[in-house]
């Protein structure tokens, strides 16, 4: 795993992250799919933003382990359009999250036909797959510690204080995830 030594790019990595995330997790708030014990920002508790910054640092070292898998299966340079494309993705199924929470079965199916339509034609499809499945499942571990403890809660969980589709969600940021450690590894390279 080449992990950067650059301590700016942590940075960055820590503040768009936090930025971002808080901003996704704002399309939760507003569609009423959770809520904190005790919000402080636009509905939000104020340890929101630094726990989806650290969180990114965190993703960005578990994807980490995938990129060279997903550079020799599929050696093209990641542009910044491709992040874009896969940062859209993302947001769209943060709403979809959103728009169908009342319907989670629906949801998880929905969120299944999408990411095999999503990886299917990939030459990189193993890399995707394992970080997807690594991302999934300490996502959404994570959450169902952190829920436990009261700090917030979704509105209708089904398993453990999370509902039923979050690892779908998990999946679906996966390659947006492994796009931006490819772009910094290039970065980097160069």
């Amino acid at each position: 795993m080449q992990l950067s030594k650059n301590p700016l790019t942590w940075l960055k990595i820590l503040v768009v992250g936090g930025l971002c995330g808080a901003l996704c997790d704002q399309i939760h708030v507003q569609g009423q799919v959770l809520s904190y014990a005790q919000p402080a920002i636009a509905g939000q508790a104020w340890w929101v933003a630094p726990l989806f910054g650290v969180a990114s640092l965190v993703i960005y070292a578990a994807a980490s382990l995938w990129a060279p898998l997903a550079e020799r299966q599929s050696p093209a340079a990641v542009t910044p359009g491709e992040i874009a494309r896969q940062a859209l993705w993302f947001v769209a199924m943060y709403a979809l999250s959103a728009g169908m929470q009342q319907k989670p079965i629906w949801l998880c199916a929905l969120y299944a036909i999408l990411l095999v339509r999503r990886l299917v034609r990939r030459r990189d499809v193993t890399a995707q797959l394992a970080n997807a499945a690594g991302l999934a499942v300490g996502g959404t571990a994570f959450e169902m510690a952190l829920s436990s403890t009261g700090a917030f809660s979704y509105r209708a969980p089904d398993v453990f204080g999370v509902p039923m589709w979050l690892p779908g969600l998990y999946l679906h940021g996966a390659p947006l995830a492994l796009a931006v450690v490819r772009r910094i590894r290039q970065a980097e390279r160069n």
